[in-house]
């Protein structure tokens, strides 16, 4: 997630974190935190997730960055 979607969500506050992100264009980012136990609203059901908080430009087109751990695709 966007730092500006972050701030203006005000959802919590951010933890520390030492993780790196390969994007797809091969460019290392390196998150400024973590979001945890973020209520995700799908349906009338509601899942916590946890989002990595990564300064990087505005896009209109694309607000937010959807993916999943490296330790959950293990476990499936």
């Amino acid at each position: 997630m966007r730092y500006s979607i972050c701030k203006w969500l005000q959802v919590g506050e951010l933890k520390p974190t030492t993780i790196s992100i390969q994007l797809a264009d091969r460019f290392v980012k390196y998150p400024i935190g973590m979001l945890e136990e973020v209520p995700l609203q799908v349906g009338k059901i509601f899942i916590p997730c946890d989002f990595v908080i990564i300064k990087m430009e505005e896009d209109a087109q694309i607000p937010i960055i959807l993916g999943q751990s490296s330790s959950l695709r293990q476990a499936l």
